[in-house]
């Protein structure tokens, strides 16, 4: 007679085993039915999705980093909307290439099914992120309520990319979670060469010594990268470099928002408001972001090994978000698995301090302040240091994440990695 063969406990069952919970399913119904439908069954094309299509559709047939080579895709001649510059790696624009040979509105709707697709796995990579001694419950709250707090509605609206850069990070976090150094810089690697800013997190694998995850990322960004080392792929990649060395901190790009505007909440941008589009702005700049940098990374070589890493995370996350020459709303949606995993995993008292405060942070930096700006008594220069409310929401959320990655209380669970 056979033994018998105890099935699994799943990790979406309840604590009392009763089966998968409907109320998690219900929520993401509801977003995908408020959000993502909508965006789905619309006329309308997304701004930042036509960057990457026309991108694509160009790829063998000029600089993309053109502007002028993007105007000219033979899809796109009909149209009056304004066509923003790309500003990304040339493997996103390549990898694309199969959506440039279907019409713009078809394109445009398999790519809105696809985001939304990405986000369920998304969603379930980052449940599964947590510490299964965590109830169920308190799990799927805290995955399910920074769906709805954080972003993502504008992600899937503008056609971003920013979700399959976040599910590749994602799959970093988990697979060090699991203990598989190397797949995890795996993800690192390619989230790199999606979109540049993920690459700081080699600093912290550096910090931390993981040799092991940095050898992953750079055969993961090689691997990736490979196909687009030939043909057109090659000249695109002299272009990109091309294209990095006109740029720099309070330049303005060809076909976008100078980055004095309002939608631009990084350090670069509040510089530039106040001190204008200038070389004293590019300095205030490149020093305010060396002087956090040597504060993370001093503070996390003096915690390294306390398995607090969610909170390092979560700081050199924040921190890339706010460095970058550009920061939109959009971004925020990077913070999603650290600022789970540190929330959901937290302890029971001291509410206000650990959940209170970084949900609020969170809250304030997600929304899209620059809309309402205009309605404010401005004047040029100094007073304009009040409207730049989501980068100082996510500079707390930085210092915050930095005093509670030092203490040497230990919240995770040992030998997790994490």
């Amino acid at each position: 007679m056979c033994p018998s063969i105890r099935r699994p406990r799943s990790h979406i069952e309840g604590e009392t085993g009763g089966g998968i919970h409907l109320w998690p399913v219900l929520f993401l119904l509801a977003f995908w039915a408020h959000e993502v439908a909508p965006a789905l069954f619309s006329g309308r094309i997304p701004t930042d999705f036509l960057s990457f299509y026309t991108a694509a559709a160009m790829f063998s047939q000029g600089d993309i980093y053109d502007p002028h080579t993007l105007r000219q895709a033979p899809q796109v001649t009909h149209l009056s909307q304004h066509i923003f510059p790309y500003l990304y790696p040339p493997p996103l624009a390549f990898y694309l290439q199969p959506l440039a040979h279907l019409p713009l509105f078809w394109a445009a709707r398999v790519w809105t099914l696809l985001n939304g697709l990405a986000l369920i796995l998304l969603i379930l990579l980052v449940y599964k992120l947590l510490d299964t001694r965590t109830p169920p419950s308190t799990r799927w709250i805290w995955t399910l309520a920074l769906l709805y707090i954080l972003p993502f509605a504008n992600n899937i609206h503008m056609g971003q990319a920013n979700i399959w850069v976040l599910l590749a990070l994602t799959w970093a976090f988990y697979a060090w979670h699991r203990g598989a150094e190397g797949w995890g810089g795996v993800g690192v690697g390619i989230a790199a060469v999606l979109k540049l800013m993920p690459g700081v997190l080699l600093l912290y694998l550096l910090v931390e010594r993981r040799w092991k995850a940095i050898l992953g990322a750079t055969v993961g960004a090689m691997a990736f990268s490979f196909p687009t080392f030939f043909g057109a792929g090659r000249a695109q990649w002299g272009h990109f470099i091309h294209f990095l060395g006109k740029g720099g901190y309070a330049q303005g790009v060809a076909g976008l928002f100078g980055p004095a505007a309002w939608p631009n909440f990084s350090l670069a941008g509040l510089w530039s408001r106040v001190l204008g589009e200038t070389p004293a702005a590019a300095r205030a700049t490149w020093i305010s972001v060396l002087l956090l940098l040597i504060v993370l990374l001093a503070a996390h070589g003096r915690s390294r090994g306390r398995k607090r890493q969610a909170f390092w995370w979560l700081a050199y996350l924040t921190w890339m978000i706010i460095s970058a020459p550009y920061a939109y709303v959009h971004h925020v949606v990077y913070l999603y698995p650290a600022a789970v995993r540190v929330l959901a995993e937290g302890p029971t008292t001291s509410r206000w301090e650990h959940w209170g405060l970084p949900v609020a942070a969170l809250t304030l930096a997600s929304m899209d302040w620059p809309a309402y700006y205009r309605f404010l008594p401005l004047i040029p220069r100094w007073p304009s240091l009040l409207a730049n409310l989501n980068l100082y929401a996510l500079l707390v959320l930085f210092f915050w994440a930095l005093y509670k990655g030092s203490r040497r209380v230990v919240l995770e669970p040992q030998g997790t990695g994490l």
